[in-house]
């Protein structure tokens, strides 16, 4: 990794301000080892991932998607990453899917991109598509209200929490 990220950079036309890592179980594990021991990533995408035991003392600088199955034998260490990135104060999302560790479905992984994808807009990583802001928060909006008149009360309140911390400051 240390050898392909400077070649790539240098080969291909890459916005250093925008460069994610994503994997499933170890993949995710090795995604999250590039960020904290890299320093160059905006986000990393862990879909089944665990943290490992010589990472606890570092701290991330990235944002986090983090997303397990409901079933899947790292639900608990995804809630772990999830928790690692809320101490470290910087973007976080956790989900989770129905089944077993495996990959996430494509509506997981699609609102894993346009999540980190509104959080460089908001930033000023990427330039702003308004239109894209207002559907992105309209559809994160229809879900919450969704989980609300479905009476999980708790799946709402944080997914409108989510909404709150993802869109402030966007403006």
């Amino acid at each position: 990794i240390k050898a392909m990220i400077p070649d790539v950079m240098k080969r291909l036309p890459i916005d250093e301000k925008r460069i994610y890592a994503g994997g499933f179980s170890s993949g995710a594990v090795l995604a999250w080892t590039v960020g904290l021991k890299a320093s160059l990533l905006a986000g990393v995408i862990s879909i089944g991932g665990r943290p490992a035991p010589e990472h606890l003392a570092l701290v991330p600088r990235f944002a986090l998607f983090a997303a397990a199955g409901e079933g899947d034998f790292n639900y608990q260490p995804t809630r772990e990453l999830d928790a690692i990135a809320a101490r470290a104060g910087v973007p976080h999302r956790l989900e989770f899917f129905p089944g077993p560790h495996a990959w996430c479905p494509p509506e997981t992984a699609y609102a894993a991109v346009r999540w980190l994808e509104i959080l460089a807009m908001r930033d000023g990583r990427a330039p702003r598509d308004e239109a894209r802001i207002d559907r992105t928060l309209a559809d994160e909006m229809a879900a919450a209200e969704a989980l609300a008149g479905k009476g999980d009360a708790l799946g709402a309140g944080r997914k409108f929490t989510e909404i709150g911390e993802t869109f402030a400051g966007i403006g």
